[in-house]
């Protein structure tokens, strides 16, 4: 009985190919020629998307860099400021404690 079942199924299972094959078989050169427009679409954006991709890493590149030298001046600033104030301020010797 175990045999008959799998024999059936094995036969639905060709006639499944076959009806498959015989519903979209004269499809496949449509099908192949829509792939290879696929392809070519999808690689021309591939490749501007890589080349935009490396203009906007050059640029943040390029942002982080500035914005680093603006932030090294006003600390240098500062540190001159600070600097400045305490040698203006008397010693601790010649303070009045309040």
């Amino acid at each position: 009985m175990k045999m008959i079942i799998r024999l059936v199924v094995l036969a639905l299972a060709g006639y499944g190919a076959w009806k498959i094959y015989e519903d979209y078989g004269d499809r496949v050169p449509a099908l192949r020629q829509t792939a290879d427009e696929f392809s070519g679409r999808t690689s021309d954006a591939t490749r501007d998307a890589a080349e935009r991709l490396g203009y906007a890493a050059d640029d943040a590149s390029s942002a982080i860099g500035d914005s680093a030298a603006d932030i090294r001046d006003a600390a240098k600033d500062a540190q001159e400021r600070v600097t400045r104030t305490l040698q203006d301020t008397p010693d601790a010797s010649t303070r009045t404690a309040y």
